[in-house]
C-alpha cells in the first residue's frame, strides 16, 4: 500500500510505493492536496498491479521513456559501446559521420523520427554526388544504429532494415586490377631504385611491395604488424583480431621471397614489439613509383593500381595456378570464397585460352575400317534387330550328313505353339485361330556361323 508523507513537513506530498519489479520507489505528487496525492498513488497502485499481472507490458513504459530521451544521448550511448565492442577508430568515425548526416538532412530530433521513408530520401540525394558502395555504407550504419535500439528495447521494430540496398556491381568507382608479372618486376626494379637512394630513412619500399604481392596483407594491416607476430623460421605470419578487418586471428603462410624479403630488415636489435614495417608509403609515392615503372595507374577498363592492388594480384595468381577456390579464401581471409572469387580473381581471356588448349582435341578417324571381324560392330548390329525381324525357319543344315533329328522343323521352339522339349508330356496342343498370325514370334539373332541352325545343335563327327 502506498504511503504519503512531506519532507521536512512542508512542500509536495511525496508517494511511497513498491513497483512492479518490487523496487521501492518514491515519487512526488506534485501537489500540497492530500486527497488529490490519494488519487495519484492509489493510480499508481492500480497501475503498478496492472503491470505486475502482465495485463499492460512494462516494455511500453521503456520504450516511452528511451523517446522521450533526446537523440544525441542515445547516439553518444551508442557510440560509446562501440568502442567497448573493440571496434575500429576509423570504423566509428565513419558511423559518426553517416549518422549525423542523416540526422541533419532528415530534421530528426527522436529515434522514432529514423524512418524508413526519410532513410530512402536521404540515399537518393546521395547518389547524386556519391557512389553505391557509399550509400549503402549509410545505409548500413543507420540500420547498425536502429538494431541497436531495438536489442535495447528503445523501439518496436527496426523498419530501416526494409530499405533496399543499391547494386555496386553497376557502379565501381575504385575497381582494383591485378598487376602482371612483369609489371610487378618492373615496380620492384624501380623500388630498388628510390631505396637505393633514399637509404635507411624509411622502410625498403622493395620489401613493402613484396610482402603485399605474397601475403594479401592490407594497408593497414601492414602498418600495425610487429616483428613478434612474424615466424621467420616456421615461415608463418599472424595477423591479431585486433588489427584483422575479419577480428580474428590468422596464420598466413610466407613464401620463400617473402621471408628472404624480411630477413634483409630484420637486424639483432629487433625487439618483438616493433613494428615490421617502420614507415608505409603514401598513396603519392606509390603512383610516382608507378610512373617511374611505365606502369598507369588507370587502365582502359577504369581499374586502379595502388598498393591494395597487390592484394588482387595474389588473388590473381592463385586461381592460375590452380588453387581451389576454398583455400585461396583462406590465405586472403575473407568470410566468403565468393568475395576473392568476384573482387580479387581478375583473369582473362589468355587465362581462359590456356585452359581451352589442355582440353583433349576430337580428330575424325581415316578411312573405312573393316568390320567383317570386329565383335563390336557385331554386338551393334545385334542391338539394333527390331521384334519385327523375322527369321528364315525353312532354312536347311549346309553341312552334308546333318540327321533328320536335328533339322529344323519349322516351327519356332520359343513359341506357344511349339512342339520342343519344353512342352510338358501330355499336354494337348492348342488349336490355331485367327489371332495366330496378328502376334509375332519371339526373334533370336541369326547365328553367322557356317554348319549350323540358330536353333538347332552342333553336329559332332
Amino acid at each position: 500500500m502506498a504511503s504519503l508523507y512531506k519532507r521536512q513537513g512542508r512542500g509536495a506530498w511525496i508517494i511511497q510505493y513498491v513497483d512492479g519489479a518490487g523496487r521501492r520507489v518514491q515519487r512526488s505528487s506534485r501537489t500540497t492536496d492530500k486527497r488529490a496525492a490519494e488519487r495519484i498513488a492509489a493510480k499508481l497502485e492500480a497501475d503498478t498491479a496492472l503491470r505486475r499481472d502482465g495485463v499492460i507490458d512494462a516494455r511500453v513504459d521503456q520504450r516511452a521513456k528511451a523517446q522521450a530521451i533526446g537523440l544525441p544521448n542515445h547516439l553518444d550511448e551508442y557510440f560509446h559501446q562501440c568502442e567497448q565492442a573493440g571496434q575500429a577508430r576509423r570504423h566509428i568515425v565513419n558511423k559518426r559521420s553517416h549518422l549525423v548526416g542523416f540526422v541533419r538532412a532528415s530534421g530528426a530530433e527522436r529515434i522514432t523520427d529514423f524512418e524508413p521513408s526519410s532513410l530512402r530520401r536521404h540515399l537518393s540525394t546521395l547518389r547524386e554526388s556519391r557512389s553505391a558502395r557509399t550509400a549503402n555504407s549509410v545505409r548500413s550504419s543507420c540500420v547498425a544504429f536502429m538494431s541497436w535500439c531495438f536489442k535495447n528495447g528503445f523501439v518496436v521494430e527496426n523498419g530501416l532494415v526494409s530499405v533496399p540496398k543499391f547494386n555496386e556491381e553497376v557502379d565501381r568507382r575504385r575497381e582494383r586490377r591485378a598487376l602482371t608479372t612483369d609489371e610487378l618486376d618492373r615496380l620492384l626494379v624501380v623500388a630498388r631504385e628510390q631505396d637505393r637512394v633514399n637509404g635507411d630513412r624509411w622502410t625498403p619500399r622493395a620489401v613493402i611491395y613484396t610482402f603485399a604481392a605474397l601475403t594479401g596483407l592490407r594497408r593497414g594491416e601492414m602498418k600495425k604488424l610487429l616483428w613478434g607476430d612474424v615466424d621467420l623460421e616456421q615461415g608463418h605470419v599472424v595477423v591479431r583480431a585486433s588489427i584483422g578487418k575479419a577480428r580474428r586471428d590468422d596464420a598466413v603462410p610466407l613464401h620463400t621471397d617473402a621471408v628472404d624479403a624480411l630477413r634483409g630488415v630484420h637486424s639483432g636489435e629487433t625487439q618483438p614489439s616493433d613494428p615490421v614495417f617502420r614507415t608505409m608509403p603514401t598513396i603519392r609515392t606509390i603512383y610516382s613509383d608507378l610512373e617511374r615503372a611505365g606502369i598507369p595507374k588507370q587502365d582502359a577498363s577504369g581499374r586502379w593500381a595502388d598498393l591494395h592492388a597487390l592484394r588482387a594480384t595474389l588473388g590473381t595468381n592463385l586461381a592460375r595456378q590452380g588453387v581451389a577456390p576454398q583455400i585461396a579464401q583462406r590465405i586472403m581471409r575473407h568470410s566468403d570464397y565468393k568475395t576473392t572469387l568476384r573482387h580479387y580473381t581478375a583473369l582473362t581471356v589468355q587465362d581462359a585460352a590456356v585452359a581451352i588448349a589442355k582440353v583433349p582435341g576430337v580428330k575424325a578417324s581415316e578411312g573405312p575400317e573393316d568390320d567383317s571381324n570386329s565383335d563390336t560392330d557385331q554386338c551393334q548390329r545385334i542391338c539394333q534387330l527390331t521384334p519385327h525381324d523375322s527369321v528364315r525357319t525353312d532354312a536347311t543344315p549346309c553341312v552334308p550328313g546333318t540327321s533328320e533329328e536335328n533339322a529344323p522343323t519349322g516351327r519356332n521352339p520359343l513359341s506357344p505353339t511349339g512342339s520342343g522339349d519344353s512342352m510338358r508330356a501330355g499336354a494337348a496342343p492348342r488349336a490355331k485361330d485367327a489371332t495366330d498370325a496378328l502376334v509375332p514370334a519371339p526373334q533370336l539373332p541369326k547365328l553367322n556361323v557356317e554348319g549350323s541352325s540358330p536353333f538347332g545343335r552342333s553336329n559332332l563327327p
